[in-house]
């Protein structure tokens, strides 16, 4: 005899037949919940079929989580949109396809969520946890305890030569200038602690090195690049250092 019978369709809260040894017996009741019938006659409920709602239906992929249907992005996701704001517990890529894309973390999230950015294609830049990056950037964001943290992982020997005002991107690591007299602006020293950058001047003018948010080289608000003298800093995560 079977193990399991099962009235798919019938709904009877009064069923009276017994499960004999080693059977199942599982019906729905009038209330529409799932329930498997006792030897005793009394009946216990399995799920709750209206207690759990269709997934959307508009051709995206969802996965269960926590009682609710969440948008999981499989593979490789172009989003054009600005910003973009990632979904709690989804593990995905994201790959931006507007130039200078914000990305956002989720406003709710459990330890051991993350997501990943991957700045390529027509993006040049994005922002991520509040940091710019450049092409060939991939910033992994993990959720730990309560708050994001970004672990990047940077395209290594990126040259750069310039000779009029210059905002240094993520993905740069020397940056030459050849001629006249301008600033070149490091970014931000927050998130990406032991990035370094070296600024060469082989020029005639004389290039003023500058931060953004106030912070500091080793100290000090600006430093002067003469012609000829090359300049490296390295982030501690809060300021920039000379090396």
């Amino acid at each position: 005899m079977s193990a399991f019978k099962f009235w798919p369709f019938k709904k009877n809260s009064n069923l009276s037949e017994i499960p004999k040894a080693g059977q199942v017996l599982l019906f729905v009741d009038d209330s529409g919940i799932l329930r498997t019938r006792n030897p005793d006659g009394t009946s216990t409920a399995v799920a709750d079929g209206t207690g759990i709602p269709e997934a959307p239906s508009d051709s995206k992929q969802y996965a269960r989580k926590n009682e609710a249907w969440v948008e999981v992005a499989a593979g490789w996701t172009a989003i054009d949109s600005t910003p973009i704001t990632a979904v709690a517990g989804n593990q995905y890529v994201l790959r931006p396809a507007a130039n200078g894309t914000t990305v956002t973390d989720p406003a709710i999230a459990v330890a051991g969520d993350f997501y990943v950015v991957l700045v390529a294609g027509d993006a040049s830049t994005a922002t991520v946890g509040g940091v710019v990056y450049g092409t060939g950037c991939l910033i992994r964001r993990v959720y730990t305890d309560s708050s994001w943290v970004s672990y990047p992982t940077f395209p290594q020997n990126r040259l750069v030569t310039v000779s009029a005002t210059y905002a240094v991107l993520i993905r740069d690591v020397v940056v030459i200038a050849t001629a006249n007299s301008f600033t070149i602006t490091l970014p931000t020293a927050v998130g990406v602690t032991g990035k370094q950058y070296t600024i060469i001047n082989s020029g005639t003018g004389t290039i003023t090195l500058a931060t953004t948010s106030a912070q500091t080289i080793s100290g000090d608000a600006s430093e002067s690049i003469f012609t000829n003298e090359s300049f490296t800093v390295v982030s501690d995560g809060t300021n920039w250092q000379a090396i």
